[in-house]
């Protein structure tokens, strides 16, 4: 029996400029309304624009906005386990369980004026929330053969949050034979279920002020310029976002097949083949894509001239998501997280160990690729699919991936430096290009590399010291000379986190060695 509790607090700051300070500051005291247009009218002097600040004027309509967010978490599980449950050719089966009860909850406690229009830019949203959950679950391997070995495994959850449940029963089986020593054939497959995250659920709403190209005009009133001279391709926009508490599991099937070859003790490799079909994933709407979409929709056909049916359950959802004001000019758009209807995704899996004993200390050295063969999306039952490798598919996902480490161990230490490879990205402006073998290059962010370096020290077996610094060589994001705005590149798989320390102590009192 076991009972898990872990806690979250924080005080997080920093500085935003308040609006109405600022108003004033710039454009000086209101001295009406413009009577046609309904404007406040302001005798602002432009010169003001293109003075820097003084710190003291910064400082005059600058304030620090103050966060105290805090999460919580607490399982009491209950574990049991019989490694001769009953006798078969090659041994005994082996059985184990769990039952396990859990309660999660979360609170921004952001500061309150941020949820008004009382920063610049910017209204944010509250969140907090709870659910409640358990779960039972057994796995049972079976020795059929000496060469040949079965396990299966059933899983049930059932979580409660927001008025709402969500329960669903999961399976897996494998199956692994080994024809020769050195060789070993496996395949397994299973299903899987996940409720979506509290802040997906209780996300309150909120506003922020972003830019967006409006694909619409450009391919209607400006169809020979390219995206990135077009008229209207940093358009502003009020983005206003909530969560769903309509929101439903994602649940999803997978199944694998592969090998693993050790020809000696100290080296193997296995290459695996993985496909893997996932339904109602949870995902932010993402802007850029509603304004595709709803330009392929109001058009009646995409970028390449694929027709479009305007009365798709996608079309319908993103035209009424999009606000424009009576002149046809961008004004808002709502997005939220969504249940997506299908998310299949299939390729190959690589991987290598290998170890080198010598005088000085034992050397291990691994290496992982990950190449996919296809990523598709649909957003809606009834909607086509769309290739996310596509370059003006709306998605930039890399279709390959990499790690590989080496590692130092001698007596009581540890030393191990680890790289990371992300394969090239389309760039932002890839939506208005179609690419070949020979001119498409310029569509593309080059791939990218990381590392890490960490060092342990065990003093015994119960307790050990470890260091380590990621981003050992203080890499930036590959900046993207065709985003339109700050801060020039995807935030969606790069962040500006330099490098970083990271110290930890680790000690056991009771039970077995770490």
């Amino acid at each position: 029996a076991s009972f898990s509790h872990s806690q979250y607090e924080a005080t997080i700051s920093w500085p935003q400029i308040v609006a109405a300070l600022a108003n004033n500051l710039y454009l000086g005291p209101q001295l009406g309304i413009d009577e046609d247009s309904g404007y406040p009218i302001f005798n602002a002097d432009p010169g003001r624009l293109f003075t820097p600040l003084t710190r003291a004027e910064y400082d005059s309509i600058a304030q620090r906005t103050v966060y105290h967010p805090q999460s919580q978490s607490d399982t009491l599980a209950f574990t049991f386990s019989n490694l001769d449950l009953f006798q078969l050719p090659a041994g005994a089966a082996g059985f184990a369980g769990v039952v396990e009860y859990g309660y999660q909850s979360y609170d921004l406690k952001p500061d309150p004026l941020a949820t008004q229009y009382y920063y610049y830019s910017w209204k944010d949203s509250d969140g907090s929330g709870s659910r409640n959950r358990w779960a039972a679950a057994g796995e049972l391997r079976m020795p059929l053969l000496d060469s040949l070995s079965l396990s299966v495994a059933g899983r049930y959850d059932d979580y409660r949050f927001a008025g709402n449940s969500a329960d669903k029963f999961t399976y897996s089986a494998g199956i692994e034979w080994r024809p020769l020593e050195s060789l070993l054939v496996r395949s397994s497959y299973g299903t899987a279920f996940r409720a979506p995250d509290l802040h997906y659920v209780y996300s309150g709403v909120g506003n922020d002020e972003t830019g967006g190209t409006d694909y619409y005009r450009c391919r209607t009133e400006e169809p020979d310029e390219d995206l990135t001279d077009c008229s209207y391709s940093d358009e502003g926009l009020i983005r206003t976002r909530s969560g769903n508490r309509a929101l439903g599991p994602e649940t999803s099937t997978s199944w694998t097949a592969g090998f693993v070859f050790s020809p000696r003790e100290n080296f193997d490799v296995s290459i695996d083949y993985f496909n893997i079909d996932m339904r109602n994933q949870v995902q932010d709407l993402s802007t850029d894509r509603l304004l595709q979409l709803e330009a392929n929709c109001r058009i009646g056909s995409d970028v390449n001239g694929n027709p479009v049916d305007v009365s798709s359950p996608s079309c319908i959802d993103a035209i009424a998501r999009i606000n424009r004001l009576a002149n046809g000019n961008l004004y808002g758009i709502t997005v939220n997280p969504v249940n997506v209807a299908r998310e299949r995704t299939s390729g190959v899996d690589l991987s290598a160990h290998y170890r080198l004993a010598t005088g000085i200390g034992d050397f291990r050295f691994s290496g992982n690729y990950t190449w996919t063969r296809e990523h598709l999306f649909q957003q809606y039952t009834g909607d086509a699919d769309v290739d996310e490798f596509q370059v003006n598919s709306g998605f930039d996902i890399p279709r390959n991936k990499a790690s590989a480490s080496v590692s130092w161990e001698k007596n009581a230490w540890t030393v191990t430096l680890h790289g990371d490879r992300l394969g090239r990205l389309p760039n932002s402006d890839s939506y208005d290009q179609i690419v070949d073998t020979e001119a498409g290059e310029e569509a593309w962010i080059g791939a990218t590399y990381r590392y890490n370096l960490s060092t342990e020290y065990r003093f015994n077996e119960r307790m050990r010291l470890s260091f380590a610094v990621t981003n050992l060589f203080d890499k930036m994001p590959p900046k993207d000379p065709s985003y339109p705005s700050s801060p020039y590149y995807d935030g969606s798989w790069f962040d500006s986190m330099g490098r970083s320390y990271y110290v930890q102590l680790t000690t056991r009192f009771g039970g077995g060695p770490l």
